[in-house]
């Protein structure tokens, strides 16, 4: 009978751990949404379905512990990212450029 006892407890943190790491993922990539704009590099337009533009091309995009995955066809490139404030700030080896949300 005790072991009954605990498994709800173990159930329900569980399901909870796993609804909050649900949450911040889908927050992580919410912020990312909206148009990008970086004057020698174009804009970035990124749509909530994971689609978007980038210097005119079409992309898909994805935004996981940091980085961000900006694909066309076949080729992508991964960068990692910070948000502060209105700025996005992609740093792709080593070399670190802004862009200002619109």
């Amino acid at each position: 009978m005790k072991n009954k006892k605990l498994v709800f407890p173990v159930v329900l943190v569980a399901v909870f751990a796993f609804s909050l790491a649900f949450v911040s993922c889908g927050s992580e990539t919410s912020k990312l949404v909206g148009v990008w704009e970086n004057e020698k590099e174009g804009n970035l337009e990124m749509l909530k379905d994971g689609t978007g533009v980038f210097g005119g091309d079409n992309v898909t995009w994805k935004a996981e512990n940091g980085v961000l995955t900006i694909s066309q066809g076949s080729v992508s490139f991964s960068f990692d990212y910070a948000i502060s404030g209105k700025d996005l700030s992609l740093t792709y080896s080593g070399e670190a450029k802004v862009w200002t949300k619109k």
